[in-house]
């Protein structure tokens, strides 16, 4: 039993170490089938997002 313990906790560190490359390898793939931002325009007519106050005197 112990041992299948220390294997199960060995396979979850590595698990953990993979994981990060490959989420950005499924991010990488996935943005390159969009179409480039140039394809969406860009309006200017209307104003940056801002925050008004929030009505404290």
């Amino acid at each position: 039993m112990a041992a299948r313990g220390i294997d199960f906790e060995a396979e979850l560190a590595r698990r953990m170490r993979r994981t990060p490359a490959t989420t950005r390898r499924a991010i990488r793939d996935r943005t390159s089938k969009l179409p480039p931002l140039s394809g969406f325009g860009q309006r200017n007519d209307q104003p940056q997002v801002s925050r008004p106050g929030l009505g404290r005197p």
